[in-house]
């Protein structure tokens, strides 16, 4: 048997402000792997949670959701498909029963009974189970008890199950899943990830193939064979530094034989990180040739140049680039981000509040409504003899947060 396995599409998903769909990302990278499932002539593919980006997902996300399922449909594969965190498990079922019937499988809720697709092939039959998104609480709304943590209630149903490990037999869970309490490493975009709810991986082990959803990065978990294949696409910046993403492709033999490969599917625009001052970026970026991007720019200026914004838009809209995400390090700043008593001592009392306030907000400028606030401290200090503020009377505490209210 041959499938490939994906997860947390997060269809709907925006970026920086950004619609994934709007940008013909998620659009492209699925008539990508269309023609991937074409290329490697599989039996099925396992989408393991996360469909969509939220529980209500937005008509342009319910549309190219079933845009991807009947062009895999077409194409003769079966699919089986399991509701992540981010989905409601009941809106992404509906009508599973009459899909079932042209070979979707779509499981949203736990259930007594966990789901089980029965495949063949030369070597026998191959059982693929089909697990949600899972909480204690709804382990014991279907097999009664209670159950202390995640760990417990997933090994309870799971050992509810009459599951013959002597045969072949996949799993697909969408769960943070945990090595002696140690988490795997996260993509960037995650949320809702981490510190409760982790599952150790022992529980997995006695299934051939484990097709996880939940965490971003793509990675094995101890073993081969229990993976995530990480989102389809980078979501954030961060993910920069982790390793490439891709479908994984599994061919499964006869028992103990199994072959995983990922495929690259390479994105319709690629995240890439510009560091250094405004006149560094604007003259390495003559040599370089790369367009169609998302761009993240660090600006190490010691103070934002005027017009600094819209030079880098318009530098990297040339390269059909589009400026993303904007940061502000100053390169004056050391020791821990924590500028020096020596300039301190040159700022004025606002420049000194913006600059702690920047050090505090990683680099960020006060908005409106906080620079009123600086100033109003200013003037406070500024019009004392001595430079401290006297503690402010009620009536002076009230014209000022009516001035403020309406910001």
């Amino acid at each position: 048997m041959k499938f490939i396995h994906i997860a947390d599409l997060h269809l709907g998903k925006y970026v920086h402000g950004y619609s994934m769909i709007d940008n013909q990302d998620q659009v492209f990278w699925i008539d990508e792997f269309i023609k991937l499932v074409e290329q490697e002539k599989v039996d099925a593919v396992l989408m393991a949670g996360d469909i969509y980006d939220r529980s209500i997902a937005p008509k342009e996300a319910i549309k190219l959701f079933d845009y991807f399922v009947t062009s895999l449909v077409k194409l003769g594969v079966e699919v089986c498909i399991i509701a992540g965190n981010h989905d409601s498990g009941a809106r992404l079922a509906s009508m599973s029963s009459i899909l079932k019937e042209h070979k979707v499988h779509i499981v949203g809720d736990i259930t007594k009974e966990v789901e089980k697709v029965v495949f063949e092939d030369v070597y026998g039959k191959v059982n693929v189970y089909l697990v949600p998104y899972l909480f204690p609480v709804a382990v014991e709304q279907v097999l009664g008890g209670k159950y202390k943590d995640y760990n417990e209630a997933m090994k309870a149903l799971l050992d509810a199950q009459d599951i013959d490990y002597s045969m072949r037999n996949i799993l697909v869970s969408h769960q943070l899943v945990t090595v002696m309490g140690d988490e795997p490493e996260k993509g960037g975009s995650e949320e809702m990830v981490g510190g409760v709810g982790g599952i150790d991986v022992s529980v997995y082990e006695p299934f051939d193939y484990v097709a996880l959803g939940h965490i971003h990065a793509s990675q094995k978990v101890k073993y081969n064979h229990i993976r995530y294949a990480g989102s389809n696409l980078c979501y954030h910046f961060d993910e920069l530094k982790k390793p490439k993403k891709g479908p994984l492709v599994v061919e499964i033999k006869e028992k103990g034989n199994i072959d995983i490969q990922q495929r690259e599917i390479k994105p319709l625009h690629s995240l890439r990180q510009v560091e250094g001052t405004l006149e560094q970026i604007i003259e390495e970026e003559k040599n370089i040739m790369e367009c169609n991007q998302y761009i993240r720019v660090v600006l190490k200026d010691d103070y934002v140049p005027v017009g600094a914004l819209n030079q880098l838009e318009t530098l990297f809209s040339s390269k059909n680039s589009l400026l993303m995400e904007t940061a502000h390090v100053p390169s004056r700043i050391v020791n821990h981000g924590v500028t020096s008593n020596e300039h301190i001592e040159e700022l004025s009392v606002h420049d000194a509040f913006v600059e702690f306030y920047k050090e505090k907000n990683n680099g960020d400028y006060p908005d409106s409504v906080d620079s009123k606030i600086i100033e109003y401290i200013c003037s406070q200090i500024e019009g004392s003899e001595d430079g401290k503020i006297d503690e402010l009377s009620t009536d002076q505490l009230v014209k000022f947060v009516m001035e403020m209210g309406d910001e």
